[in-house]
């Protein structure tokens, strides 16, 4: 079966298990891009039920998960543009209000307030793709954990050396809601390690990366508890050493950042 064939065969299920009449949806469908699809897919199935479900849709969100992000930043990018070229527009007028705008400036501010919004509107449908798909990896993973699937077959489903990734989590004692912590403290790690001569893969971490975009999302759409979740995955859990930092912005808002443990001076 060809790429497009696959495809087809995609589109014509969902559009059956969704109930889809509507001939503008189905010929954005059709005419998608085979990731979007795929990631739409993935999406809207319901939640796995047999352990080959389960390693299914694991393996599904791991092939598609860069896509999902990369279209989360694309999208993000077009809109800091998109704002950085209206602050430009009114710096430039010098215009407090509307009032102050002549005819031709006015239809400009309209058109640049109504490409934000729609700009926002599709960075926000990533993100809940994003969070979407998370979660069910999550779930996934919860799954492993409590049937206390082998170290050895959670590895093979990640696409990894079970040697180097153990090495990228040995510093990690604790046992409960394993798997899930495993991709969040970076189980995937492509950096390498120095000391070692090795690298761990090199498809990337796309699963670690879902899950830390996840976690940032999480945090920016509420912010009222950012302290509270900042203590508790910082000292808690123990992530502070081991995956990311959090800061301080200009603005005083918490930023989180990817961590990476410096390396030790030798004597």
């Amino acid at each position: 079966m060809t790429r497009q064939e696959y495809k087809e065969k995609i589109v014509n299920r969902l559009i059956f298990i969704n109930k889809i009449k509507d001939a503008d949806t189905i010929d954005n469908l059709k005419n998608a891009e085979f990731e979007a699809i795929m990631l739409y897919y993935i999406q809207s199935q319901s939640l796995p039920v047999t352990a080959m479900d389960y390693n299914s849709q694991f393996v599904w969100i791991k092939k598609y998960a860069s896509y999902a992000i990369e279209q989360e930043i694309n999208a993000s990018k077009r809109l800091r543009n998109t704002e950085e070229t209206y602050k430009k527009f009114l710096r430039e007028t010098g215009a407090k209000t509307t009032s102050d705008f002549n005819q031709e400036q006015l239809e400009k501010y309209k058109l640049m307030v109504d490409m934000i919004d729609s700009s926002k509107r599709i960075v926000d449908l990533y993100q809940q793709r994003i969070m979407i798909i998370n979660e069910k990896l999550e779930y996934i993973c919860d799954y492993y954990d409590r049937i206390n699937l082998p170290f050895h077959d959670f590895v093979g489903l990640c696409g990894l050396n079970e040697r180097n990734a153990k090495l990228s989590i040995r510093h990690y004692k604790d046992k409960e809601n394993r798997y899930y912590k495993f991709l969040f403290l970076g189980i995937e790690d492509d950096h390498g390690h120095e000391k070692d001569g090795w690298k761990s893969n090199r498809f990337g971490m796309p699963l670690q990366d879902l899950v830390f975009e996840n976690f940032l999302f999480t945090l920016d759409r509420n912010k009222e508890a950012k302290e509270k979740v900042h203590n508790y995955l910082m000292h808690d859990m123990g992530f502070a050493s081991a995956a990311m930092t959090l800061t301080e912005d200009e603005e005083g808002n918490m930023v989180a950042e990817k961590y990476y443990p410096p390396l030790k001076a030798m004597k």
